[in-house]
Protein backbone atom coordinates (compact mmCIF):
# COMPACT_ATOMS: atom_id res chain seq x y z
CA UNK A 1 0.00 0.00 0.00
CA UNK A 2 3.17 2.48 0.31
CA UNK A 3 3.75 4.62 -2.24
CA UNK A 4 7.46 4.69 -3.44
CA UNK A 5 9.02 7.46 -4.76
CA UNK A 6 9.10 6.16 -8.24
CA UNK A 7 5.58 5.36 -8.49
CA UNK A 8 4.63 9.20 -7.65
CA UNK A 9 7.02 10.40 -10.25
CA UNK A 10 4.69 7.52 -12.43
CA UNK A 11 1.80 9.47 -11.51
CA UNK A 12 2.54 12.95 -11.53
CA UNK A 13 3.75 12.28 -15.20
CA UNK A 14 0.43 10.18 -16.32
CA UNK A 15 -2.09 12.08 -17.60
CA UNK A 16 -5.14 10.04 -17.52
CA UNK A 17 -4.78 9.49 -13.38
CA UNK A 18 -4.21 11.69 -10.76
CA UNK A 19 -1.70 11.30 -7.93
CA UNK A 20 -2.09 9.82 -4.57
CA UNK A 21 -0.08 9.06 -0.98
CA UNK A 22 0.06 7.00 1.69
CA UNK A 23 -1.38 8.74 4.57
CA UNK A 24 -0.08 8.17 7.58
CA UNK A 25 0.03 10.02 11.05
CA UNK A 26 2.64 9.44 13.72
CA UNK A 27 1.88 9.30 17.65
CA UNK A 28 3.70 6.32 19.57
CA UNK A 29 3.73 4.58 16.36
CA UNK A 30 3.15 5.04 12.72
CA UNK A 31 -0.07 4.79 11.55
CA UNK A 32 -1.74 4.53 8.37
CA UNK A 33 -5.09 6.52 8.32
CA UNK A 34 -5.89 6.52 4.76
CA UNK A 35 -5.04 7.53 1.27
CA UNK A 36 -3.93 11.81 0.79
CA UNK A 37 -5.02 12.54 -2.87
CA UNK A 38 -3.92 14.91 -5.41
CA UNK A 39 -4.22 16.76 -8.18
CA UNK A 40 -1.97 16.95 -11.47
CA UNK A 41 0.58 19.87 -10.10
CA UNK A 42 0.77 17.62 -6.76
CA UNK A 43 -1.52 19.81 -4.65
CA UNK A 44 -3.20 18.39 -1.44
CA UNK A 45 -7.12 18.20 -2.28
CA UNK A 46 -8.81 15.57 0.11
CA UNK A 47 -8.06 11.95 1.65
CA UNK A 48 -9.95 8.75 1.56
CA UNK A 49 -10.84 6.31 4.74
CA UNK A 50 -9.30 3.29 4.99
CA UNK A 51 -12.74 1.79 3.56
CA UNK A 52 -12.37 3.97 0.75
CA UNK A 53 -9.03 3.00 0.14
CA UNK A 54 -9.85 -0.60 -0.43
CA UNK A 55 -12.66 0.14 -2.65
CA UNK A 56 -10.38 2.85 -4.65
CA UNK A 57 -7.84 -0.03 -5.24
CA UNK A 58 -10.47 -2.58 -6.02
CA UNK A 59 -11.26 -0.45 -8.83
CA UNK A 60 -7.42 -0.25 -9.77
CA UNK A 61 -7.62 -4.22 -9.83
CA UNK A 62 -4.68 -3.55 -7.10
CA UNK A 63 -6.39 -4.93 -4.17
CA UNK A 64 -5.85 -8.29 -4.19
CA UNK A 65 -8.51 -11.23 -4.41
CA UNK A 66 -8.61 -11.37 -0.89
CA UNK A 67 -10.78 -8.66 0.45
CA UNK A 68 -12.92 -7.97 3.98
CA UNK A 69 -16.64 -6.82 4.32
CA UNK A 70 -18.72 -5.98 7.04
CA UNK A 71 -22.59 -4.78 5.34
CA UNK A 72 -25.95 -4.31 6.78
CA UNK A 73 -28.44 -6.39 6.07
CA UNK A 74 -31.73 -4.22 5.02
CA UNK A 75 -34.48 -5.02 7.76
CA UNK A 76 -36.88 -6.06 5.26
CA UNK A 77 -34.47 -9.03 4.41
CA UNK A 78 -33.36 -10.01 7.93
CA UNK A 79 -37.25 -9.59 9.21
CA UNK A 80 -35.69 -7.25 11.85
CA UNK A 81 -35.23 -3.86 13.10
CA UNK A 82 -32.36 -4.33 15.07
CA UNK A 83 -28.81 -2.61 14.86
CA UNK A 84 -26.76 -6.04 14.44
CA UNK A 85 -28.21 -7.65 11.25
CA UNK A 86 -24.96 -7.57 9.84
CA UNK A 87 -22.89 -9.88 7.34
CA UNK A 88 -19.32 -10.21 7.95
CA UNK A 89 -17.68 -11.47 4.10
CA UNK A 90 -14.45 -12.27 2.65
CA UNK A 91 -14.32 -12.10 -0.99
CA UNK A 92 -12.56 -15.10 -2.90
CA UNK A 93 -11.98 -13.36 -6.13
CA UNK A 94 -12.83 -9.82 -7.48
CA UNK A 95 -13.02 -9.94 -11.08
CA UNK A 96 -13.23 -5.62 -12.57
CA UNK A 97 -14.12 -4.35 -15.68
CA UNK A 98 -14.48 -0.97 -16.77
CA UNK A 99 -15.65 -0.27 -20.17
CA UNK A 100 -15.66 2.90 -22.12
CA UNK A 101 -17.23 5.44 -24.63
CA UNK A 102 -17.30 8.65 -25.84
CA UNK A 103 -20.37 10.67 -27.05
CA UNK A 104 -22.20 14.14 -26.72
CA UNK A 105 -18.90 15.31 -25.79
CA UNK A 106 -18.99 13.67 -22.23
CA UNK A 107 -16.56 10.11 -21.31
CA UNK A 108 -19.00 7.38 -20.29
CA UNK A 109 -17.59 4.42 -18.23
CA UNK A 110 -19.35 1.28 -16.99
CA UNK A 111 -17.47 -0.37 -14.57
CA UNK A 112 -18.74 -4.02 -13.25
CA UNK A 113 -17.59 -5.44 -10.07
CA UNK A 114 -17.91 -9.33 -9.09
CA UNK A 115 -17.06 -10.73 -5.57
CA UNK A 116 -17.11 -14.41 -5.36
CA UNK A 117 -16.84 -14.65 -1.55
CA UNK A 118 -17.57 -16.74 1.38
CA UNK A 119 -19.73 -15.54 4.26
CA UNK A 120 -17.36 -15.50 7.11
CA UNK A 121 -19.68 -14.50 10.33
CA UNK A 122 -23.19 -13.51 10.25
CA UNK A 123 -25.21 -11.79 12.92
CA UNK A 124 -28.71 -12.09 11.70
CA UNK A 125 -31.42 -14.64 12.50
CA UNK A 126 -31.88 -14.43 8.58
CA UNK A 127 -31.49 -17.92 7.36
CA UNK A 128 -29.21 -17.91 4.08
CA UNK A 129 -30.11 -21.57 2.40
CA UNK A 130 -33.49 -20.00 2.38
CA UNK A 131 -33.23 -16.45 1.48
CA UNK A 132 -29.50 -16.81 -0.33
CA UNK A 133 -29.76 -14.79 -3.61
CA UNK A 134 -31.65 -12.38 -1.75
CA UNK A 135 -28.97 -11.79 0.46
CA UNK A 136 -26.30 -11.78 -2.49
CA UNK A 137 -28.64 -8.68 -3.95
CA UNK A 138 -28.64 -6.96 -0.50
CA UNK A 139 -24.82 -6.99 -0.49
CA UNK A 140 -24.10 -6.08 -3.71
CA UNK A 141 -26.45 -3.18 -3.82
CA UNK A 142 -24.48 -1.98 -0.82
CA UNK A 143 -21.72 -2.17 -2.36
CA UNK A 144 -22.84 -0.27 -5.03
CA UNK A 145 -23.30 2.41 -2.98
CA UNK A 146 -20.25 2.45 -1.34
CA UNK A 147 -18.42 2.52 -5.07
CA UNK A 148 -21.03 5.34 -6.09
CA UNK A 149 -20.67 7.49 -3.23
CA UNK A 150 -16.63 7.31 -3.94
CA UNK A 151 -16.55 8.23 -7.61
CA UNK A 152 -18.82 10.93 -6.77
CA UNK A 153 -16.54 12.40 -4.26
CA UNK A 154 -13.49 11.99 -6.80
CA UNK A 155 -15.67 13.51 -9.49
CA UNK A 156 -16.79 16.40 -6.97
CA UNK A 157 -13.42 17.07 -6.06
CA UNK A 158 -12.27 16.70 -10.27
CA UNK A 159 -9.66 14.15 -9.12
CA UNK A 160 -9.32 10.57 -10.49
CA UNK A 161 -6.68 8.33 -8.16
CA UNK A 162 -8.39 5.33 -10.08
CA UNK A 163 -6.82 5.76 -13.31
CA UNK A 164 -10.40 6.33 -15.50
CA UNK A 165 -7.91 8.35 -17.90
CA UNK A 166 -6.52 5.55 -18.81
CA UNK A 167 -8.98 3.79 -20.46
CA UNK A 168 -9.96 7.25 -21.98
CA UNK A 169 -6.64 7.50 -23.30
CA UNK A 170 -6.70 4.08 -24.76
CA UNK A 171 -9.51 3.80 -26.61
CA UNK A 172 -10.85 7.49 -27.26
CA UNK A 173 -7.21 9.28 -27.88
CA UNK A 174 -8.85 11.77 -29.97
CA UNK A 175 -11.10 13.46 -27.62
CA UNK A 176 -8.75 12.61 -24.68
CA UNK A 177 -5.96 14.43 -26.20
CA UNK A 178 -7.96 17.74 -26.21
CA UNK A 179 -8.52 17.25 -22.16
CA UNK A 180 -5.79 15.52 -21.43
CA UNK A 181 -3.78 18.76 -19.64
CA UNK A 182 -6.84 18.59 -17.31
CA UNK A 183 -8.48 15.24 -17.03
CA UNK A 184 -9.71 15.84 -13.70
CA UNK A 185 -11.92 18.37 -15.21
CA UNK A 186 -13.56 16.31 -17.69
CA UNK A 187 -13.40 13.16 -15.23
CA UNK A 188 -15.90 15.52 -12.97
CA UNK A 189 -17.93 15.81 -15.98
CA UNK A 190 -18.02 12.45 -17.17
CA UNK A 191 -20.72 9.66 -17.12
CA UNK A 192 -19.92 6.41 -14.64
CA UNK A 193 -22.36 3.76 -13.95
CA UNK A 194 -21.40 0.61 -11.87
CA UNK A 195 -22.85 -2.53 -11.12
CA UNK A 196 -21.87 -5.04 -8.72
CA UNK A 197 -22.42 -8.63 -8.38
CA UNK A 198 -22.00 -11.26 -5.89
CA UNK A 199 -21.73 -14.33 -5.03
CA UNK A 200 -21.35 -16.56 -2.08
CA UNK A 201 -18.90 -19.40 -2.67
CA UNK A 202 -20.33 -20.92 0.70
CA UNK A 203 -21.09 -19.90 4.37
CA UNK A 204 -17.43 -20.79 5.70
CA UNK A 205 -17.41 -21.19 9.38
CA UNK A 206 -20.29 -18.93 9.98
CA UNK A 207 -20.73 -17.59 13.80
Amino acid sequence: MATTLQELHRQMNEEGQTPFLTEMSIKQDAMIDGTSLLDHKGRYVDMLSMPETTLMRILQKNAGQSVGFVLRLPSSLAGSAAEADWVSLATERVKVKIDSAYSGGRFKFSVHVHFSASVVEKLSSLDLDDHHREAELACAKELRDKFEALITKLQRKKIDPVGFGIYARAYHYKPFKQVKDNWGEAFGQSDVKVRVSVAFADEGSVK
